[in-house]
């Protein structure tokens, strides 16, 4: 935004006229150009099916908007019971490695991120359900996610 200012002096009185000049700004960055204070969590660009799953383990992946930390919340029940350790380093590509499952059971989940000011994003519940022991699924390894790995004991 420009201020302008034009100054008229004639004798013993002066005139001072001012505008503004106001150039187009998305409405999502407005706030942001104005420097006001960031209120929008991240939002989930894409949430990858469970992958790499055992018995005992499975891997999980998503992607958001802008860089933020990474979570899950699981358990056997919707009201989960379990967190993921976190991982506060803030990435737009997530994945976290869940172990220490039991074999044939199906876990809830969601994903949680926040970005640097603590605005934070809560997927909706998923479900996943491990193999019984000895009947691992063959999935393929896809080399474009780069997963941060966690133990849970």
């Amino acid at each position: 935004m420009k201020i302008r200012c034009l100054t008229w002096r004639k004798v013993g009185v002066a005139v001072v006229l001012c505008g503004f000049l106001v150039r187009g700004v998305d409405a999502e960055v407005l706030p942001e150009a104005l420097g006001a204070p960031d209120h929008r969590p991240p939002r989930l660009l894409e949430v990858m099916p469970p992958d790499e799953m055992t018995s005992r383990s499975v891997a999980l992946f998503w992607t958001t908007d802008e860089a933020s930390s990474t979570r899950v919340e699981y358990g056997p029940t919707p009201d989960y019971g379990f967190y993921s350790p976190p991982n506060p380093t803030r990435v737009t590509r997530h994945g976290v490695v869940l172990a220490h499952l039991k074999s044939a059971t199906t876990y809830h989940y969601r994903l949680i991120s926040a970005d640097a000011v603590g605005n934070t994003v809560y997927s909706e519940s998923r479900t996943f359900t491990t193999p019984p022991d000895g009947q691992a699924q063959a999935v393929e390894v896809v080399e474009r996610h780069s997963a941060t790995q966690v133990a849970i004991d």
